[in-house]
């Protein structure tokens, strides 16, 4: 399985193309609530022209159909703090450690740019996902997601990691 990661020019020429894998990537899975029109808005807005910070988008494919997708993108330069958002596993392939993978590659990613901290909201029934990132060192905050980062949504935990060799 390759990495695809994707910054602000590629998507924004390959747009509908990514789209279209992650539509596939949601289609026929019931047991979550993924919604496309949600992630498109959302990848839109953390490519877009109107948004300064940096910002990627990782792809685990196989086969033309991506396996398993996370996003980052910087919250707030002036502290350097990340969030990681839109981890998601084709359904078929959970429970064989592909979450851990992509997120050690999106930390690979974000030491690129010396983040100080990373923070990010999981649903509080997705055990499996809270299991991972706890194992990866995030803390849970005792709040929700949107007390950590305005904007974000109500209905998940929030969690964060900070960057012991992080130095402004």
């Amino acid at each position: 399985m390759e990495f695809k990661t994707i910054y602000k020019k590629d998507f924004k020429e390959n747009r509908l193309l990514y789209l279209e894998l992650i539509k596939d990537l949601y289609d026929g899975d019931n047991d979550k609530i993924a919604n496309i029109s949600e992630t498109t808005n959302y990848l839109d807005f953390i490519f877009s022209d109107n948004y300064d910070f940096d910002s990627f988008l990782i792809l685990q494919i196989e086969n033309n159909k991506i396996i398993a997708m996370i996003s980052g993108y910087e919250y707030d330069t002036y502290h350097n703090e990340w969030c990681l958002c839109a981890l998601f596993i084709r359904k078929e392939y959970r429970g064989e450690g592909l979450g851990k993978k992509i997120v050690e590659k999106a930390f690979e990613e974000m030491k690129k740019y010396n983040y100080s901290k990373i923070i990010i909201g999981i649903e509080e029934d997705n055990i499996i996902f809270r299991k991972l990132f706890l194992n990866k060192g995030f803390i849970y905050a005792n709040k929700n997601w949107d007390e950590l980062a305005e904007g974000f949504p109500k209905n998940h935990l929030g969690y964060y990691y900070e960057n012991n060799t992080f130095k402004k």
